[in-house]
């Protein structure tokens, strides 16, 4: 029987989003840096105050977010639900990162309905500020009638 410790065609997945957090902290970190220069200049690189102040706190908030995980890597709590203590599937964590709740967990959280994005987390200023506080398409505003319910 051979070792897969040794063997370059065997990946581990918590390095793999290691990888994928780390250079998700770069490309945010790089992105926030450009966007507060463009808030010095005079005409705002372009961008309308209200959208310029949204991306950069949509930037700030997946920054911290990115380092929370990375320390959560480091300290051995990562991919553990910060609510039940479950782990949270593999597949979740393919798909958001730096994700801290397992699904049931972050729907009571959030009130997010079933069958809403998982990744809703309603806790972003900037999502706040672009569709009413919320990621899933099942709560933004533009996609409610005046009765609260879905289109």
């Amino acid at each position: 029987m051979t070792s897969t410790v040794d063997d370059p065609t065997v990946h581990d997945p918590i390095e793999e989003l290691r990888t994928t957090l780390e250079e998700q902290f770069q490309r945010h970190s790089d992105q926030l840096a450009h966007l507060t220069v463009c808030g010095r200049q005079p005409d705002r690189g372009g961008f309308d105050d209200d959208i310029l102040q949204a991306l950069i706190a949509s930037s700030r908030q997946v920054v911290a977010d990115t380092a929370q995980a990375l320390r959560r890597m480091a300290e051995g709590s990562y991919g553990i639900c910060e609510r039940c203590a479950t782990d949270i599937p593999p597949q979740r964590l393919e798909i958001l990162p730096h994700a801290r709740f397992c699904v049931p967990c972050q729907r009571k959280l959030t009130g997010c309905p079933a069958g809403s994005w998982p990744g809703c987390t309603g806790a972003n200023a900037a999502t706040t500020a672009l569709n009413g506080g919320h990621r899933c398409v099942s709560h933004r505003p533009d996609t409610r009638s005046a009765t609260g319910s879905s289109r």
